[in-house]
């Protein structure tokens, strides 16, 4: 019956207008304010003594972060696995682990919507032991996930201050991973402030193809693209993809159909966290195949790793 009621409010476009108003629009700003100012003032604020170990514990070396665009090359992650290079992974990574030998060293989530879409698959206990099965050591989730995973050995939880939605809004770049993760738009940018809180000099990224079904473009307008794919194929879930068929007009409808991406923000997010690196001694390459994120220095992924 609950459930019912739910589903009955939730196709109401009266009820998810005032829900955008008071959630989105009132509520999310005040707490964006309201940690912002926390950050700007509070150097002294409250860390996580497990996150806390990872300190500057990979000074001088290199990692490679793994997206989940269409570009990603099973080839690849196999030359990455026997590189031997530490490597960062995210949301449904796992979908294709049985397609190569590659493993994240670690594996990210920062979006709670990311549990709406997991649903339509496995639940959160499973995802659990999908994670054992691959033998990931270390894990870094969002802390408002925290309610859907009882099994925390190898989890490790990070405050994430949020951001506005529908908003161009962002934090800034995180210097303590133990306080803080800024919201900067993406997993993407979750995983590049936990890498320099490490202390991983050089940070390569990889499958970063920033193309979307669904997605406010950079002047925060909505479009729709349904001829392209977003994601590497074999992923059981795609949050955007979902309802592709479906002719979604605006971006209320869309994020309650199942989510899209804003790159107004996250390209705030890669300059936000461009300019960061090169004011603290490490750099951000990309090796993606293509793609439209222009923002960092671009190299060919087979001149870093060799055939």
């Amino acid at each position: 019956m609950k459930d019912k009621i739910k589903t009955i409010l939730r196709s109401n476009p009266i009820f998810c207008f005032l829900i955008y108003i008071i959630k989105y629009r009132i509520i999310m700003t005040i707490r964006f304010y309201f940690n912002y100012f926390l950050i700007k003032i509070s150097p002294c604020a409250p860390q996580s003594s497990d996150v806390q170990k990872f300190r500057n514990t990979k000074i001088g070396k290199s990692c490679i972060i793994v997206g989940n665009g269409p570009s990603v090359r099973m080839e690849d992650l196999n030359i990455i696995h026997k590189s031997g290079i530490d490597s960062f992974g995210a949301n449904r990574i796992l979908d294709i682990l049985g397609n190569t030998s590659w493993r994240p060293t670690y594996l990210c989530i920062m979006d709670p919507s990311f549990l709406i879409s997991l649903k339509t698959t496995c639940t959160p206990n499973q995802y659990s032991n999908q994670i054992k099965q691959f033998g990931i050591e270390n894990v870094f989730f969002n802390s408002m996930v925290k309610k859907y995973f009882k099994d925390t050995d190898r989890i490790h939880y990070i405050k994430n201050t949020p951001a506005i939605i529908f908003s161009e809004h962002i934090m800034p770049f995180s210097n303590n991973a133990a306080r803080y993760i800024s919201d900067l738009g993406s997993v993407t940018h979750f995983s590049i402030q936990i890498a320099y809180y490490m202390g991983y000099s050089t940070i390569y990224l990889y499958g970063m193809d920033n193309t979307y079904v669904k997605y406010l473009d950079v002047d925060g307008v909505f479009k729709i693209n349904n001829d392209i794919e977003s994601h590497v194929a074999g992923m059981k879930t795609n949050v955007d993809d979902e309802k592709k068929s479906e002719a979604v007009k605006t971006k209320y409808r869309a994020f309650q159909t199942g989510g899209y991406a804003d790159r107004r923000k996250s390209e705030k997010g890669y300059n936000e966290c461009k300019k960061f690196a090169e004011t603290h001694d490490f750099q951000i390459i990309n090796l993606t195949h293509g793609g439209t994120l222009d923002t960092f220095d671009r190299q060919d992924f087979y001149s870093v790793f060799s055939k």
